[in-house]
This record gives C-alpha cells, sequence and structure tokens, in this order.
C-alpha cells in the first residue's frame, strides 16, 4: 500500500553487516585479551600467595633455636651456678626493657622502622618488630658468656668475637628467613643485645666486685631456683603457641593453593571460552 514503508534494500544490510563485523571482532579481541590478563593475573596472584607463606622448615629454624638455647641455659643453670643465673637474670631484664623499646618505637617512630614484614605471622600493625626480641636476647647471651670466658679462660678478643657473633647471625639470619622480621630489625636487634650484654656486665662487676666474672663462685640455689622459675616459663610458654599458629598458616596455604589458583584459571578459560562464542556468531 501506499502508506506501508518499504523493506531495507539487500545492499543497505551487507553494508551494515560488513560494517559491524570489524567492531564484532574487536570487540571479541579485546574481550579475549581481558581474559587472558586475568588469567596471568591470577596466576601471579598464586605464585605471590606461594611466596607470601614461608615454608615451615625455614620457620622452625628460630623456634628449633630458641628451643636449644632454652635447653643449654637450663642446663647451665646447674652446671654453672656461677654464671648462668646471672646471665638468665639478665635475659628476664633484657626481655622486658626490648619490649619496652618496641611500645615506644611503635608510637614515636616511623612505621618504616617497626612494621614486620607483609608476610609475618604477627599483626604488622600492632606487634612492632624493632628490634627483633630473638636476636636481641640472642646477642645477650652470646656475648655475655663471651665476656664470662673471656674473663675466666683467658680467650682472646677474637675468640671471644667469634663466640659471640656466630649464634647471633644464626638466629637473625632465621629471623629474615621466616619472614618475622626485616633485616634493619634483626640488625637493631645485634646491637641492641651487645649494648645489653657489656652493660649488664658492667653492672655485674661494679655489684659483685672487679673480679666476679673471674672469681667462678656459684651462685647459691635459691637465686637458681628462683631465676629458673621466672625465666623458664617465660621462654618456653610462647613455643607451643607459635608453632599452632604457623600449623594454621600452613592449613590455610594449602587451602589457598587448592582454590585460588585451579579456580582462577578454569574462570579465565572461560572467560577466554565467551568472546569465541561471540565471535563465530
Amino acid at each position: 500500500s501506499a502508506v506501508e514503508r518499504p523493506r531495507p534494500r539487500p545492499p543497505q544490510r551487507r553494508r551494515g553487516g560488513t560494517a559491524a563485523a570489524p567492531e564484532a571482532r574487536h570487540a571479541a579481541l579485546a574481550l579475549t585479551s581481558a581474559a587472558a590478563a586475568s588469567g596471568a593475573g591470577q596466576m601471579r596472584s598464586g605464585a605471590s600467595a606461594r611466596h607470601n607463606y614461608p615454608s615451615w622448615r625455614l620457620v622452625g629454624v628460630s623456634n628449633a633455636i630458641t628451643a636449644v638455647v632454652i635447653l643449654c641455659m637450663s642446663l647451665l643453670q646447674v652446671v654453672r651456678r656461677d654464671i648462668a643465673p646471672l646471665c638468665t637474670l639478665g635475659v628476664i631484664l633484657v626481655n622486658i626493657i626490648t619490649k619496652a623499646l618496641k611500645i615506644a618505637l611503635w608510637r614515636l617512630a616511623p612505621p618504616a622502622i617497626w612494621r614486620r614484614p607483609a608476610e609475618s605471622s604477627r599483626d604488622v600493625e600492632r606487634d612492632p618488630g624493632f628490634p627483633s626480641s630473638h636476636t636481641t636476647i640472642m646477642t645477650f647471651i652470646a656475648a655475655y658468656f663471651a665476656f664470662y670466658l673471656r674473663a675466666m679462660c683467658g680467650w682472646s678478643v677474637v675468640e671471644a668475637v667469634l663466640f659471640a657473633a656466630v649464634p647471633s647471625v644464626g638466629m637473625a639470619a632465621a629471623r629474615i628467613c621466616d619472614e618475622d622480621h626485616t633485616p634493619a630489625q634483626t640488625v637493631g636487634g645485634v646491637f641492641v643485645g651487645a649494648a645489653l650484654a657489656k652493660l649488664w656486665a658492667l653492672s655485674v662487676t661494679a655489684l659483685l666486685g672487679a673480679d666476679a666474672l673471674a672469681r667462678g663462685e656459684p651462685a647459691p640455689w635459691a637465686m637458681v631456683l628462683v631465676v629458673f622459675a621466672v625465666g623458664l616459663p617465660m621462654f618456653v610458654w610462647p613455643l607451643p603457641v607459635k608453632v599452632a599458629r604457623h600449623m594454621q598458616r600452613s592449613a590455610a596455604r594449602r587451602l589457598h593453593l587448592a582454590s585460588g589458583p585451579g579456580g582462577g584459571a578454569g574462570a579465565g578459560d572461560e572467560a577466554a571460552g565467551a568472546p569465541a562464542g561471540v565471535g563465530a556468531r
């Protein structure tokens, strides 16, 4: 009829189709590229997650060193009553001083100094890491015994320095490897521990005489028992808590690796397959 709208001509339909085909292909390519980038990002995040969880073997190094030191100090309480109780009493004081120093730096210093690594099992915002307590205490024990061996047994300066350096550096390396402290925090622990050991040795000689470290007189058994009863729980109790924490993190790591990267790959495949269907249509 005269009022009926004419039907579109075939050439116009062909021109419209030829014009839309490149746009569809470009859209399909863009979606495919986005899906591929998403899959690559998920693979990188999976690799990052694997990196962000330290191996339980590395985590166990510092805990094992701590346990060995506690055992040795416990035995020395009985075998060498002339040095071990005084050293353990100093360790108790150093532990208190280190915690106070951490809190002070947490409140006053920039976060770059006290914040633990992001991979740490601790609360990186509320549990400051400068200085490393493990490294500080280990250095204190090693340096104080080095002063004792130099005074009592006549060790040379080189021998005393090596005796103090080996366990201190070992503990610092262990704390870095299990990603609980930064290198700067462990280096700070070494210097703080050495300084406190020297200060404690001077305090002992000032209170008990200039030859207190060289006399080798055993401390009274009452002092040994009191120091042992106070110091042992302070350092033994955190160990099972840390082991339980790391076991929980290992379980979370296995769950993350089992679900995260595989699920991401499947999602990426589905996203990559959808644009291909659009392009085919």
